[in-house]
């Protein structure tokens, strides 16, 4: 999902910084509307801004190797861009002057009802600029190979936009800035604060000296930060990728780029979690192993010999590492056949370490359905306490006495031999009284 939500960003920030790279001044919004019309105004383009991404393109080219490990080209293209600027070409368009006005407190007219009204689209607008910001922490956090630590970062988001909003700003942060800086080479906390620490002075101290650098060169850098921020690698496997995974990717990035942020979020979290809970059943049912028990293994010595080599009146379900939701419905429509087929079943959760509510109601539900005939001895064989606390309880809530729960699989072999006996002396009884 964050691959293709990103991609789309990536994308959308390129397509909206055309018209700025040759120089004229777009009116719409949108992919398709955007290309349209800088198509249209292609012969109204200003030779000096075009000239400008073009040079900047060149050297964005041409840095390569350890010198641009410790020079970033776009500071590079920002200060030679900004001095031919100056010199030659003077007339393309400059960063247009910005108006701020002073902060105050925001508080006038806030009454109870406003209150109660703005509550729901408060925390609305919280939820979306945590969920955003997050992706974009997780985003950078792949480039730079470092940890945000979401829970400090969702505290002190949620402490800034409360100033913020107070203050009369817009809640949210810094996150183009911060995407820029990360891309571009950035790794630490100090350079974090020194990119707020810019912007602040630029929208304030620095107005005069920013408005000397030609547009064209700050859209020319966007535009490169947008195209390192679409996947090209994961788009060119996309081929050889799993035809739902490159769905997903590819329907969360469209959506990015043609219907909304929001939209294209809350698709790609529905498809993933769809998609994930497809390779857990799978993972789940690939570890589930059901086959019948032959007598012959439960009993030793001579009892061997008067029994029938293939007689099997228990079966041996051994459970996956994890039952979860993901696997409960799978779950029982493979085990309710060998569930019917035995009048013994060993259930062996040795090897299970998670055991959901879903997946415990399911095994709990599909037992009593087997031993309302009167039929069906389950004996549950390593349940680890701290696993099956919900299975056993709601088994011992089915009120069952065919049920019994043993330490270990050798025990669990035990019971189920005293089982089979029980049934070979109903057996001999009903035998003599027809006899």
């Amino acid at each position: 999902m964050l691959t293709g939500f990103f991609s789309g960003l990536g994308i959308l920030l390129l397509v909206s910084q055309l018209g700025h790279a040759i120089g004229i001044e777009l009116t719409t919004s949108g992919v398709v509307p955007v290309v349209d019309e800088a198509i249209g105004q292609i012969g109204n383009r200003n030779g000096d801004a075009v000239a400008l991404t073009l040079i900047s393109l060149a050297i964005a080219l041409a840095w390569r190797g350890r010198i641009a490990s410790k020079l970033p080209s776009a500071l590079i293209i920002l200060i030679l861009g900004t001095l031919l600027g100056a010199i030659w070409f003077g007339a393309a368009p400059p960063v247009p002057s910005l108006t701020i006005e002073p902060p105050g407190l925001q508080f006038a007219g806030l009454t109870a009802d406003l209150f109660v009204e703005i509550i729901e689209p408060a925390i609305l607008v919280a939820l979306l600029n945590t969920l955003v910001a997050l992706t974009g922490a997780i985003k950078c956090d792949l480039v730079s190979g470092s940890d945000h630590h979401p829970n400090r970062f969702t505290f002190g988001l949620g402490l800034g936009t409360v100033a913020v909003s107070s203050l009369g700003g817009l809640p949210g942060g810094i996150g183009p800035a911060s995407f820029v800086y990360t891309y571009n080479g950035g790794r630490t906390a100090v350079g974090c604060v020194a990119v707020l620490l810019v912007v602040i002075a630029a929208v304030t101290v620095l107005e005069g000296v920013i408005q000397q650098i030609p547009l064209a060169i700050i859209s020319f850098i966007m535009i490169a930060t947008a195209w390192q921020m679409v996947d090209w690698r994961f788009l060119r496997c996309i081929p050889r990728m799993e035809n739902s995974y490159a769905f997903s990717m590819v329907a969360t990035m469209l959506c990015t780029v043609f219907v909304s942020f929001v939209d294209a979020v809350l698709v790609g979290a529905i498809l993933t979690l769809m998609l994930n809970s497809r390779r857990d059943e799978r993972h789940e049912l690939a570890g589930l192993i059901s086959v019948p028990l032959l007598d012959v293994v439960l009993f030793r010595g001579s009892e061997i010999s008067r029994r029938d080599p293939y007689d099997a009146h228990c079966g041996l379900i051994v459970l996956p590492e994890r039952v979860t939701a993901a696997s409960a419905r799978q779950l029982k429509l493979s085990l309710r056949p060998d569930l019917e087929g035995h009048r013994i079943a060993i259930l062996d959760a040795s090897r299970t370490r998670v055991i959901d509510d879903s997946g415990a109601t399911m095994i709990a539900e599909l037992l009593r359905v087997g031993q309302q005939n009167g039929r069906l001895v389950v004996i549950v064989a390593s349940l680890a306490p701290n696993v099956g606390r919900m299975l056993r309880g709601l088994i011992e809530l089915n009120d069952a006495p065919d049920t019994h729960f043993a330490a270990n699989t050798e025990a669990a072999y035990e019971i189920a031999r005293s089982e089979v006996l029980k049934l070979d002396r109903f057996a001999q009884s009903n035998g003599a009284r027809e006899a």
